[in-house]
Order: structure tokens, then C-alpha cells, then sequence
């Protein structure tokens, strides 16, 4: 059961990034749509599973142990080639913004940026290293960080939030508008899930990567519902969890940064671990020198502003995962 347990705080860690700990992509997916957004969670967390659960069934029918190997086996030579060097692309550049935004939390901390910057890409390169083996323990670390101060955010917003939101807009431009959005979330999420399924589907059959899926259910339908009770603060903040914190809970503003900080990192490491199996393969490199490589040439990248990063490419690196979730839905060959 420890096994399975760190698998599905892994999957967690693959999908929860700056998007989701800052609130701003819950927001814009979900609680902006009023109540009707809690359907967009379920909607989305069908999609997403559906999705997970193909990926699975693909993962053990070829037998393959990574993404890259599966893209090669079920996508054919020419597709595969076309979409593995985007992908190398988005996962590099998915990795900068992470470590980018990893160094912004250690600042908002009081920690020095660059310091913050080499101790995360230290810890990412050694996990890298160890494998998913070390990448699943870093989770397990992590994750329920983040799992007990978004409870204890919930909580706090429980008793200070408002109710109107259960207000329901019976509209079905309103409905449509909720359920496409949903859609589109789980498809634009769905990557870094994809990244770690292989490996993890070797080691625990569906069972950890499903309870993965069901514990992100949880938290995006508590993040959402905690929206929801703050809908100015949401609409007028870039970042609506810290505005809600400064609200419900002004002594911990410090909780942020650790909740920011652990986000980015752990979906650092699903990019990494992406770019780490297309290097070993493509350039025939061990795995230490690709474990170096992956993270050293994040660094200019994660060198640039934070914000500048996330409002220039988050919203095309979400396509080009879009389209990899559809290519996944081919039939097998």
C-alpha cells in the first residue's frame, strides 16, 4: 500500500504547478463559471482520468516503460518524431518556468533567488538521478505539505467565506462555457500525467496512479469551492490564493511561499523526468550525465522573470499538450 500511496502523491505532484497553488488557473478554468464550476470539476476530472486510464492500458500493452517509448511504439516513426522534439521543447521549457518560479517562492520566503535556484535544481538533478524510485520519495515528502495547508486554507475559508456562489445559473451558454473549459483543463493537464504513468504502471498496476487522480479531485474541488467564497478577491488578484490568505489568515502569509515552492518544484520533477528518458534515448548518455544535462540547460530559461515566463507560454505549452492528449486516443496499431 506504501507504494501505491507515493505513486498517486506523484500524480499529484506531476499535475499541481504555479497554475494551480497560486489559484490563478482554478479561477480562470472553474470558479469564475459560479456553481456551475463545481461541474467543471467533475467534468474535468472524468476527462483527465479517462485520459490517465488509456495511457495505462497503453503503457502495458507495449510494455513500455517511459513516454518516450510509448510515443515511438503507438504513435508511428513519423508522428513520433515530429511531436517527441516539440515535446522535448515544452518539457525544457516547462522545467525553466518551474525552477523560475521554485526561485520566486524562495525569495517571497526571504531566501536569496539564486540560492533557492541552485539548491532546487541540486535536489531536482539527484532526483532525477535516483530515478522514479526518488522522484515517488520527494513526492511523498512534498505533496503532503501542500495537501495540509490547502485543508487548512479550506477550513479557514469555511469560516469566513461567503455562500452566494450556490447561486446557479441555470443558462446554457453558461453550462456549455463550464463544461468546455473543464475539457480543456484536463487536456492541458494531462502531460506531466502521461510523463510519469509508465513507469509508475510498471511498479503499481492502475492502482496508485487512479488514487492519484481521486486525491487532485479533492483538491481542485476544495481550491474551487474555496474560490468560489471569495469572488472579488478572485476576479481582481493575479495570485487569489495569497489575496485570500492575507484575508482569512494575515500571520502566515510565509505559507504561500512554502505552498509555491513546493508545487513548482514537484512538477519541476515530472519535466524533468520527461526530458530526462528523450535524452538518455536520443543521445545515448548514462543517466547521471542526462540527470546534469536536464536540469544545467533549464537554467537560462529559469533565469527570466517568473511572471514574464507564465503570461508568455503557459498557454501554448497547454496546446501542445492538448494535442498529445488526442494523439493518445488513437486506436493501437
Amino acid at each position: 500500500m506504501r507504494q501505491q500511496i507515493e505513486s498517486a502523491l506523484t500524480v499529484v505532484g506531476a499535475v499541481v504547478g504555479a497554475g494551480f497553488a497560486s489559484g490563478r488557473e482554478v479561477y480562470h478554468f472553474f470558479s469564475r463559471y459560479g456553481a456551475n464550476g463545481l461541474l467543471g470539476v467533475v467534468v474535468a476530472m472524468a476527462v483527465l482520468c479517462l485520459l490517465c486510464m488509456r495511457v495505462l492500458a497503453l503503457a502495458e500493452q507495449y510494455r513500455a516503460k517511459t513516454l518516450a517509448e510509448l510515443m515511438q511504439m503507438h504513435l508511428g516513426v513519423r508522428v513520433n518524431n515530429l511531436l517527441s522534439r516539440v515535446l522535448l521543447g515544452v518539457l525544457w521549457l516547462g522545467l525553466g518556468i518551474m525552477l523560475s518560479g521554485a526561485a520566486a517562492a524562495g525569495e517571497s520566503l526571504g531566501i536569496n533567488k539564486i540560492v533557492t535556484l541552485v539548491v532546487t535544481s541540486i535536489l531536482i538533478a539527484a532526483c532525477l538521478y535516483s530515478g522514479i524510485a526518488g522522484i515517488k520519495k520527494a513526492n511523498a515528502l512534498l505533496i503532503p505539505i501542500l495537501i495540509a495547508v490547502s485543508s487548512y486554507l479550506f477550513w479557514c475559508g469555511m469560516e469566513h467565506g461567503s455562500y452566494s456562489f450556490l447561486i446557479v445559473d441555470t443558462s446554457v451558454l453558461s453550462w456549455a462555457g463550464s463544461v468546455w473549459s473543464a475539457i480543456l483543463y484536463a487536456g492541458l493537464n494531462s502531460l506531466l500525467v502521461f510523463v510519469v504513468i509508465p513507469p509508475l504502471a510498471i511498479e503499481d498496476k492502475p492502482t496508485g496512479v487512479l488514487l492519484g487522480c481521486a486525491l487532485f479531485a479533492v483538491m481542485l474541488l476544495g481550491t474551487t469551492v474555496l474560490l468560489l467564497q471569495f469572488p472579488v478577491l478572485s476576479a481582481e488578484s493575479p495570485v487569489p490564493i495569497l489575496s485570500i490568505i492575507a484575508d482569512i489568515a494575515p500571520r502566515m502569509p510565509e505559507i504561500y511561499g512554502v505552498i509555491l515552492w513546493t508545487a513548482l518544484t514537484t512538477t519541476a520533477l515530472a519535466n524533468g523526468l520527461g526530458m530526462q528518458t528523450f535524452v538518455e534515448t536520443r543521445l545515448q548518455l548514462n543517466r547521471f550525465s542526462a540527470s546534469v544535462l536536464v536540469v544545467a540547460s533549464s537554467l537560462p530559461v529559469a533565469l527570466l522573470p517568473f511572471t514574464k515566463l507564465v503570461a508568455i507560454a503557459y498557454t501554448g505549452l497547454g496546446y501542445v499538450a492538448l494535442v498529445l492528449a488526442v494523439a493518445m486516443l488513437k486506436p493501437s496499431r
